[in-house]
This record gives C-alpha cells, sequence and structure tokens, in this order.
C-alpha cells in the first residue's frame, strides 16, 4: 500500500472532539503516533468501510479489556491480522502481528475469559480526530496497583483506529511514560 506524501490540510480532517476525565469511563491508557503510521494504518487492506461512524464505546472496550486482563478480547478490539502495531512503554521495539500481540499482552499476566486483578488504567484528556480513513485518538493513561503505595503510572497515548466490518478496531497504540 502506497503512502502519499501530500500535506494534510484542515480539509482532510472530519472533526475533533475532545473528550475529559469525567465524559469517559474511568479506565484505561494510550500514547503518540508519528503522522506517517497513521496515514499507512488509513491506507490498509482492513478499512474496508471508511464511511463507518466512530463510536467512542470501542475506547471503553479497550480500557475494560485492560481492567479484567481479558485475553480473548485482544482479538476483538485490534485489526487480527500480521499489520497491527503496537509500541510499548515496557519494552523496546515494535510489537508487529496479532500473534506478537497476544504474546504480548500475555506477558502481562492476560488470559482467556479475564481475572481478577488488583489493578486499574484508565485514560484522561482525551483527544478524538476523525480523519478520512482513521481515528486517531491521544491523551494520557493511567495505571495504578492498589498494593502500591508509590505514584499511579502515567504517560501519553495514542490509538489509532480503522474501521473494520462495520465497527473500528486498533492499527496502532503507541504508550509512553512520564
Amino acid at each position: 500500500v502506497g503512502m502519499s506524501n501530500a500535506p494534510l490540510h484542515s480539509a482532510d480532517y472530519i472533526h475533533v472532539t475532545a473528550i475529559g476525565r469525567h465524559e469517559m469511563m474511568r479506565t484505561a491508557a494510550i500514547r503518540c503516533t508519528p503522522l506517517w503510521l497513521l496515514l499507512s494504518a488509513g491506507c490498509s487492506n482492513n478499512t474496508d468501510q471508511a464511511g463507518t461512524p466512530f463510536d467512542a464505546d470501542v475506547i471503553n472496550a479497550w480500557v475494560g479489556m485492560w481492567n479484567s486482563y481479558d485475553l480473548d478480547l485482544v482479538d476483538q478490539l485490534f485489526v487480527a491480522d500480521s499489520t497491527v502495531t503496537y509500541l510499548s512503554s515496557e519494552r523496546e521495539g515494535v510489537v508487529a502481528g496479532i500473534d506478537s500481540l497476544r504474546e504480548h499482552h500475555v506477558g502481562f499476566g492476560f488470559v482467556s475469559g479475564g481475572k481478577e486483578t488488583e489493578t486499574e488504567l484508565w485514560l484522561e484528556d482525551l483527544h478524538i480526530s476523525e480523519h478520512a480513513r482513521a481515528t486517531v485518538v491521544a491523551g494520557t493513561w493511567y495505571f495504578r496497583r492498589e498494593t502500591d503505595e508509590e505514584e499511579d503510572q502515567r504517560g501519553p497515548v495514542t490509538l489509532v483506529y480503522v474501521p473494520i466490518r462495520g465497527t473500528h478496531r486498533i492499527a496502532h497504540a503507541h504508550f509512553s511514560n512520564y
């Protein structure tokens, strides 16, 4: 899939929405994505329904996945093929492909069907930008361990969603730490 070198203009954006903590369920984490990844995600062969309206409930579903540690949800919430990418705040390098992404989550303790945990993930200061073939969600992730008396972990996050079969799935996720 090729990538255009043409600059993006404000007319390329459908709309931008800012969502604060009080407007979303308290839950997950996110990071920053280079523009070329956004463009390549928007050109994926998986974007078979570019006109599908973005539903912010997919963000809450991702947060719920993290708080339940349900490995089965990885395939439901991410692009489930070799094109999905993930930049973790916990390890160096790009996690590429759904098999590697599943294994990455297993490394965090995710299991089929989920489990009880003493942790909580949530997002704040979300900004949602809808583009022609992708939706970018940027904000700050927070992570708390109930047994930990230290400060909550936090950092920037970016999730790039693409429309697939009537819903939106994460084509790329990027997390970092403050």
